[in-house]
């Protein structure tokens, strides 16, 4: 510590006011620097100071409390402890009662305020006496300005940051708020008095008894500075300007509809001032206080607001052109403008906030005004002259922001016109568009505006009620006939084109009855005929998707449009689907797939959202099918699989949507045509059925298509839906499961998902119980795939046995779903396969043999992956899945000791043979949920880190390590993992500084510069010896091509090079 006669001549010199100002300056910085490098502390100092601080020389007291005040002032940055604080709290609010010491008091007091967090904060308790204490010997007014703006700082921060210590105060603290700012004039000290109002009301929630009682004092301080008048020179040295405090009051008189009663007759009288600035700001402030006080206190103005706005308006109209001369004249016209224009925000404020729930009272009082009607009748009878009516129309177009209905008299007459004047607009921007030598037609910024505001008027005029349209029929028919034109023969220029559209659904989507009403019929025959027509005609030269576009918005505008849009579309797909199956035409089964695509992604779900659809899907389900059953009768080979695909997922969605009833039905036809088909295995398994029994007989594609169209109506049934002859669809289904027919398995895991759980034999329409069901598809597929000559002499390629190893996952994958302990069975069985490519018999087979085992067992890895994983084609919650709460979490925690066992176990093999078993448990993982990944923490890092340094030396497995590394940066983020990371600290930082440069995957490099940052937030002594490291591994970073790794390698070196 300093010795006292190091630093006593220091508070000597602040002491003694015959020195100069730089002096004092000096003394103050001495001490602190002491205070700072820990060579004085600050009780010490106070200790020391005794004398000064307690003497009855005012003179040498007040100096003394202020340096101690100054000294604190700067050293907020420093942590001082809870005693130091308290004990300096209650010395400078003591001190508040010493009017000849109270600038050191008040320095001293804000001071501690201001410190913030872990330096070490004032109490609560501690704040409140300070409040108290304030306000019981404080006078601001009588104060300098100085010392004013220094108690209104006090204030502020105690409202701000410690606003749980002064509320408890209540009329103590509305009333010393009051006393304080009453009469204030500084412009910096208003500033702050405003935001002090604006920030106290807020701390008593609406509505408060206790802003209601002073709701009326407090307004009538505010309002002696409305509007604000701004005398200072351009020479003082201010900080506030008058918009800043013209701001700060307007936030203060908006602060609670408490201020209703007194500020709206106030700012609607200051609207007839003479001043222009007056009427500016009570034009402002009314826009606001509309906002702010709500229809409910606002309605009973409405009248007074719609008169005095009129009067503004009609005097300054916005659209009023400037005729600039002098600098002075220029200056009025300039504020006569502003005026006009916020005149019209106002209106436009008080259209929308005064309503009430049964009529537009506002509007009500513009349509009836008198005036208003005069200056219409004075544009329609006399019509417009430039030089005489100028300042008429201004006004009216100052009021072109009223709602549609408000000007029906007026589009009545001029509604033909118009419609006219809107269609040529559009024309003439699409012919200029053309004229430009370019390939794809564009329009500039003003064009586009033109054809966007023409697309409004068309639209307005067409969507008006037809009891109260203002256009005929005819007109009507017209609009829809240029915009359909525009639809279906100018689709080069993409703006107008979908504007175009989006105009017609909108215009279709606003009437009441398209069937019965008489523009219900002009549309149905002008627009939804000619979209259902461009499915029906293929040489027209719109593109297919611009057509299905067409289809889907129109289509989606009501039930009608919609249900014979579904027609159409099922013939086009019926149409195609056989001229690619029977005349194998290409185009035809890339047209099909856009259809069905349509069908079931864009129509499908919001057909589904009306009543009475089941019947509409269920016929073109059944349609479908009977397609299917001529295309087995003609006996064509099928090779387009895209077309498959697309089938199945629409039959899928068109099951899922079906009811229980419904779905029997199309399972019942359905089973009838594929029963029908001979080759196919549709025999129950018999005890004595040998492995080569379950090939099928030689076909063609078309029964894999069967099959597979069959599988998707299985997998979209609910599971109170009735399967029939549900032992031959197993044997069936195993069958083409053991083929490598990924549908059929989804098929099988799905029937044993929704098998019922009460037992229930007969609902099936089986002879197996749920476990002889279960046990029957698991014996043949563990011995099927057991067999060490099926890959040898079953199959002729690896293929198929990958995806029979897939299909047995869906069956594991729907047993767990639904909480079946047989899942087990089938994951020992996967670890078996894992482990089976690294036992000592591998190294006795040839190099085919071992190339097929190596496949084998990484098909088992990412049959993990299938299992643990959401999916959108099979056993969701859309196809009505089985799903037991937290299936996922109990896998985990029953696998993950079992996956680290071997892990463990297996450490010394080769890299190779390791990677399969790091993949299933990285797969694992990075499936399972979180929170459940989290908690096993302390077990999984070590082997998580060893897994991801594995992967990464495979290219393949990038998609891999970038959700590991997700999984990673969760641990990093939770305080537990946090725990278990510093324990591993060396190998996390030594995987991560590789993992920077990744080269194959930018967001492997992104994440891992991320979890680095995180990483710089562990405790000093973990991090600090691995910081080189780091930083050698970021700067490589920085020259990294992708501009994302660069910025976060940036963010990483700032974090790790500020550790010292």
């Amino acid at each position: 510590m300093a010795n006292p006669s190091s630093w006593t001549p220091h508070v000597e010199a602040f002491v003694d006011t015959s020195r100069p100002p730089s002096e004092h300056v000096a003394s103050i910085e001495a001490t602190t620097k002491l205070v700072n490098n820990d060579l004085l502390s600050l009780l010490d100092l106070v200790k020391e100071m005794e004398m000064y601080l307690t003497t009855s020389d005012h003179v040498i007291r007040s100096r003394g409390i202020l340096f101690l005040a100054e000294v604190l002032a700067r050293i907020t940055s420093k942590p001082l402890d809870s005693v130091s604080v308290s004990c300096l709290a209650e010395f400078f609010t003591s001190r508040l009662s010493d009017w000849q010491a109270l600038r050191g008091a008040l320095v001293g007091c804000l001071a501690l305020l201001r410190r913030k967090g872990s330096l070490g904060t004032i109490a609560i308790s501690n704040a409140r006496k300070l409040a108290q204490s304030f306000f019981m010997y404080v006078q601001v007014q009588s104060l300098t300005v100085n010392d004013r703006k220094l108690s209104f700082e006090v204030l502020h921060c105690l409202l701000e940051e410690y606003p749980d210590a002064v509320v408890v105060l209540g009329d103590e603290l509305l009333y010393g708020i009051c006393e304080a700012v009453d009469e204030e004039k500084d412009p910096d000290c208003l500033m702050l008095s405003f935001q002090l109002v604006e920030i106290v009301i807020r701390l008593f929630p609406d509505p408060s008894d206790l802003v209601t009682r002073f709701a009326g004092d407090i307004f009538e301080i505010l309002s002696k500075y409305f509007p604000v008048y701004f005398t200072h020179g351009g020479g003082d040295e201010l900080h506030a300007t008058r918009d800043d405090l013209s701001r700060a009051l307007m936030n203060a008189f908006c602060s609670t509809p408490n201020f209703e009663p007194f500020a709206i007759p106030l700012l609607l009288d200051k609207l007839s001032s003479s001043l222009q600035s007056a009427k500016l700001d009570s034009l402002k402030y009314l826009t606001n206080c509309l906002r702010c006080y709500g229809a409910d206190r606002m309605l009973k103005h409405s009248k007074a607001i719609w008169l005095n706005l009129k009067d503004v308006i009609f005097s300054f109209p916005p659209q009023r052109p400037l005729v600039l001369t002098t600098e002075s004249s220029q200056d009025t016209e300039r504020v006569e403008h502003q005026i006009g224009k916020e005149a019209l925000s106002c209106l436009q404020t008080a259209m929308l906030c005064l309503t009430s729930p049964d009529k537009d009272v506002f509007i009500n009082l513009i349509l009836e005004d008198e005036d208003v009607v005069k200056r219409f009748g004075f544009v329609l009878n006399e019509g417009y002259s430039v030089g005489t009516s100028v300042d008429i129309h201004g006004q009216l177009n100052a009021l072109d922001i009223l709602e549609q209905d408000t000007w029906w008299h007026v589009l009545k007459r001029f509604s033909d016109s118009l419609s006219y004047f809107a269609g040529s607009l559009v024309t003439t921007c699409n012919e200029a568009a053309n004229s430009q030598i370019q390939q794809a037609v564009t329009h500039s910024k003003i064009q586009q505006e033109s054809i966007l505001y023409s697309m409004k008027v068309l639209q307005t005029l067409a969507t008006f009620p037809e009891h109260y349209s203002p256009i005929s029929e005819s007109v009507y028919h017209d609009i829809l006939l240029m915009l359909i034109s525009v639809v279906t023969c100018k689709y080069d220029d993409v703006y107008l084109w979908n504007l175009s559209l989006k105009t017609l659904g909108q215009i279709g989507s606003s009437i009441e009855d398209i069937h019965d009403s008489a523009k219900g019929t002009i549309y149905s025959r002008t627009v939804v005929e000619r979209a259902i027509s461009l499915l029906q005609v293929d040489d027209t030269a719109l593109p297919l998707s611009l057509k299905l576009d067409v289809v889907s918005e129109i289509g989606a505008i009501a039930l009608d449009p919609m249900s014979r849009v579904l027609k159409a579309l099922e013939e086009a797909i019926v149409f195609h689907i056989s001229k690619a199956c029977v005349d194998g035409r290409t185009e035809s089964a890339e047209t099909a797939i856009c259809l069905l695509e349509c069908y079931s992604c864009k129509l499908l779900p919001r057909f589904c959202t009306l009543q009475d659809f089941d019947e509409v899907l269920v016929l073109f389900a059944i349609r479908l099918w009977e397609q299917m059953e001529s295309l087995v009768a003609s006996k064509n080979e099928i090779k387009v699989q895209g077309l498959l695909d697309s089938l199945m997922m629409t039959m899928k969605l068109l099951v899922a949507s079906c009811s229980e009833e419904q779905q029997s039905l199309i399972v019942k036809r359905a089973y009838t045509i594929v029963s029908a088909v001979k080759c196919l295995p549709l025999q129950p398994f018999s005890p004595s059925s040998k492995l080569e029994e379950l090939r099928i007989s030689p076909g063609f594609s078309i029964h894999n298509w069967l099959v597979s169209l069959f599988a998707s109506v299985v997998i979209a049934l609910r599971p109170q839906t009735t399967l029939p002859d549900v032992d031959i669809l197993l044997n069936m289904f195993i069958v083409f499961l053991l083929e490598g027919q990924l549908p059929a398995a989804q098929a099988l895991a799905s029937i044993l998902n929704k098998w019922p759980s009460n037992g229930n034999i007969s609902e099936l329409s089986s002879v197996y119980t749920f476990d002889q069901a279960i046990d029957l598809v698991l014996e043949k597929c563990f011995t099927v795939l057991s067999s060490s000559s099926f890959l040898a002499n079953f199959y002729s390629s690896n293929d198929s046995k990958i995806n029979a190893i897939a299909g047995l996952a869906w069956v594991g994958k729907g047993l767990l779903m639904r909480g079946h302990e047989k899942v087990k069975e089938i994951t020992m069985f996967f670890l078996k396969c894992l482990l089976s490519s690294q036992n000592s018999e591998i190294m006795q087979l040839n190099q085919k043999e071992l190339d097929a085992r190596s496949l084998l067992a990484t098909s088992a890895a990412d049959a993990f992956q299938l299992i643990m994983s959401d999916s959108d084609v099979c056993l969701s919650k859309q196809f009505h899945a089985t799903t037991k709460p937290l299936y996922k979490q109990r896998f985990f925690s029953s696998l993950i000791p079992v996956l680290l066992s071997s892990v463990k176990e297996y450490a010394t093999m080769n890299t190779n043979y390791r990677t399969v078993l790091y993949r299933a448990f990285g797969h694992l993982i990075s499936n399972t949920p979180l929170a459940a990944v989290v908690a096993e923490s302390h077990k999984i890092v070590p082997t998580l880190v060893d897994c991801l340094g594995i992967l990464s030396l495979n290219t393949q497995n990038k998609d891999l390590i970038y959700s590991l590394l997700l999984v990673l940066s969760g641990i990093l983020m939770d305080k537990n993992g946090k725990e278990h990371i510093t324990e591993n600290i060396h190998l996390v930082i030594n995987l991560l500084a590789k993992l920077v440069l990744y080269p194959h995957m930018m967001l492997v490099r992104e994440t891992a510069l991320q979890c680095l940052v995180a990483m710089s937030g562990l405790p000093h002594s973990r991090i600090y010896p691995m910081r080189l490291q780091v930083l050698r591994a970021v700067t490589k970073a920085l020259d990294d091509k992708k501009w994302a790794v660069r910025q976060e390698a940036v963010r990483c070196r700032q974090a790790w090079a500020s550790i010292a």
